[in-house]
């Protein structure tokens, strides 16, 4: 069944309402649509998100931040040596080079510093601490970390260092004892009537406002725009939300990027964007730098080093950062193969034992998984399933603990589900939709079974596909993307928008890109559309020629030689008429069924199949139709409705229990199907699957 419910936001809209909003924002008719779509209502809202510089607040308004330039201005007159301490995320590594490059305006005697993600962890430790204090370090400012770093923060003080925390998580009952922290979610601001709204800074953000407010004091009238870049980059990286004045920034910053004075960002989009000459004549939007900057920059921690990331951003050295970008390149080249080879563990995992996704909470364990791949890993089984997942990997480089990576879906904090859990944890962090853990093995089992029997009573809601507008056709142009490019810069909070065409005619089936894509074409009765689906073979394509499908899709401007034309990219398709709801509600019936759960009478009803409907999918897997299926659709084929998909899940366990079929199962809820050779005839009543599930009367 379909793992994505679709919720269309735009319904019923009243087109004079729509006119008079652009008149009273004045802005065009489509981006206008989309704010309506998304509930914007209120002028001040719209123009909030419109003119983010009005959310703009003085740095001076984060608690300490006085105090901390002050200590800082004071350490730099006393020719102290001072170290920034990062992390190994686009938002460290950013927020590292920013303060460093900052800094070097005013003082030599500087170092940074970033943990090893295998060896030393998330944030300040001891080990590091002891490294800076052996090279005469006075002063640790940290960047994206340090708000929980109680015990190494009081080791460092034991040592006679200082020490500065600057970060953007979430403050632990207990703060730990500093010279100062600056944090936007620390206490109220100075001024009383500061909105709360605006704790969505990335580290990379307060740390731009830490050297904005060091330069307010200091007076040196260096141009802080020139470090907006790195702000865009961490910002996006973090996928923080795009309002108030995080907006402003990564808007300004990505202006920034396609001029940057930063040798190493102007070599990283010449590298990726395979440019020769014309750098500055480059549109960088949010997209590009989410799925094309920010996986290289995140590679170099995952598979070697964050450092060599950072030498990237604070080197003048044209040479240096073209070779480092190459490096970049290769590192992130040998992250997907390593993200393959665990996907293709987990997939033959769960091929023997599909009772794993029937949990509400998928969690697998493997062997040398690589710690710095499994995130991205768990984020693809949860796009696969539409559930969270949580990856454990034991042995890795002769690890004693084993690491874990969990990722979410909104509305489920998953931090809070594995904190639950912690007398079987060594150590524990993150946050609602992704979170990491340390454990030792031999607690992997129990630390599974608590996790689930924690789950028992509580409802996970369903992964949704918010979709904007409903578009015909004719409708899609350039001008349409024109209009829409008002409400740029996309990403978390502003997500880039997703529009849904009805009843449409699969027309052909193209394969591109050696195999491994294809262009679908479509007809409405009068019009025809081209579209791109990416990473999806012909082979194991669900849908056939003429198929009348409501597909999901996003739009792209394409320049190629002066011309422009629209991309339109498939997200998503169905059967039209499909209710998405009413197949997902009838996959969480045959889910708790499989888990063992009561069921009342109506979700029995839903569930137990009568031998006719045997019958017509026995017949129907036995056709030469696609061989790669979903119950939702097998059941609109064989009864033209999709009320039967629960059954049809039923069917395919039982036929397989009683040996007349293989399925093979695959991701997103597909399946493949074979029939067996049988000679003599098969009693369904001697099925234990019917048997638990209820009378089978035939």
């Amino acid at each position: 069944m379909s793992v994505y419910e679709w919720e269309v936001n735009e319904l019923d809209i009243n087109n004079e309402e729509i006119l008079k909003y652009c008149e009273k924002w004045e802005l065009p008719y489509n981006a206008v649509r989309i704010l309506y779509s998304r509930n914007y209502r209120d002028f001040e809202d719209v123009n909030k998100f419109m003119n983010p510089e009005i959310c703009c607040i003085s740095p001076f308004e984060f608690k300490n931040m006085q105090k901390s330039v002050e200590i800082l201005k004071k350490s730099i007159e006393n020719h102290e040596k001072i170290c920034i301490y990062g992390d190994y995320d686009a938002d460290g590594v950013t927020a590292t080079a920013l303060i460093f490059n900052y800094l070097k305006n005013y003082t030599q005697n500087i170092i940074y510093y970033i943990p090893d993600r295998e060896i030393e962890g998330y944030g300040l430790n001891t080990n590091s601490i002891s490294k800076l204090h052996s090279l005469n370090v006075n002063l640790i400012i940290t960047v994206d970390n340090g708000i929980s770093a109680h015990s190494e923060i009081k080791y460092a003080y034991e040592l006679g260092m200082k020490v500065i925390v600057t970060d953007h998580h979430k403050i632990p009952e207990i703060l730990p004892k500093c010279e100062a922290i600056i944090d936007p979610w620390l206490e109220k601001s100075l001024n009383n009537n500061w909105d709360m709204k605006f704790h969505n800074f990335a580290g990379v953000g307060v740390a731009y406002k830490f050297i904005h407010a060091f330069e307010l004091l200091s007076n040196k009238n260096i141009n802080l725009y020139d470090y907006l870049d790195l702000v865009a980059l961490g910002s996006i990286g973090d996928s923080m939300e795009l309002f108030g004045e995080t907006r402003y920034l990564v808007r300004r910053g990505l202006s920034k990027i396609s001029n940057s004075k930063n040798t190493g960002i102007k070599n990283l989009v010449i590298n990726n964007f395979n440019l020769k000459e014309d750098y500055e004549k480059i549109n960088i939007n949010s997209t590009d730098v989410a799925f094309k900057l920010v996986p290289k920059i995140n590679s170099s921690g995952r598979i070697e080093s964050s450092e060599t990331a950072l030498k990237l951003f604070i080197s003048d050295n044209n040479q240096e950062c073209s070779e480092i970008c190459r490096k970049l390149q290769v590192f992130n080249n040998n992250r997907k193969e390593i993200e393959l080879k665990i996907i293709i563990d987990i997939m033959n995992e769960i091929r023997k034992n599909p009772s794993i996704i029937y949990q509400k909470v998928i969690i697998l364990a493997g062997d040398n998984w690589h710690p710095g791949v499994i995130g991205i890993v768990a984020s693809r089984i949860l796009e696969y399933y539409g559930k969270p997942c949580v990856l454990i990997s034991r042995s890795f480089n002769n690890s004693v603990l084993a690491r874990g990576s969990c990722r979410s879906i909104k509305g489920f904090s998953i931090y809070n589900l594995i904190s639950s859990c912690a007398e079987y944890l060594e150590s524990v962090g993150g946050h609602t939709l992704a979170a990491g853990m340390s454990l030792k093995p031999e607690n992997i089992d129990k630390f599974r079974d608590k996790i689930l029997k924690n789950l028992e009573n509580i409802d996970i809601s369903n992964l949704k596909l918010n979709i904007d507008l409903e578009l015909k056709i004719p409708e899609i142009s350039v001008e349409l993307l024109d209009e829409i490019g008002f409400l740029e810069p996309f990403g978390n909070g502003n997500p880039e928008p997703v529009f849904v065409i009805r009843k449409l005619k699969l027309h052909k089936i193209i394969p591109i890109g050696q195999g491994n894509h294809m262009k679908l074409v479509f007809f409405d009765g009068e019009n025809f559309l081209d579209t791109l689906y990416f990473n999806k073979k012909v082979s194991e394509f669900l849908y056939d020629t003429n198929e009348i499908l409501d597909i999901v899709v996003s739009l792209n401007k394409n320049i190629y030689q002066n011309n422009i034309s629209v991309s339109v990219y498939i997200i998503d398709m169905k059967i039209s008429d499909i209710n998405t709801k009413e197949i997902i509600k009838q996959r969480k019936i045959y889910e708790k069924f499989m888990r063992n759960e009561s069921l009342n009478s109506e979700e029995i009803k839903i569930l137990l199949p009568n031998r006719e409907e045997f019958a017509k999918i026995y017949r129907y897997l036995g056709s030469d139709y696609i061989k790669i299926n979903r119950a939702d659709i097998v059941s609109f084929r064989v009864f033209k409705s999709a009320d039967f998909c629960g059954k049809i899940s039923i069917i395919l366990d039982v036929l397989r229990e009683m040996n007349l079929i293989d399925v093979f199962y695959r991701e997103k809820n597909e399946f493949e199907a074979t029939l067996k050779n049988f000679q003599k005839k098969v009693e369904l009543c001697k099925s234990e699957i019917l048997k638990k599930l209820g009378d089978f009367n035939g």
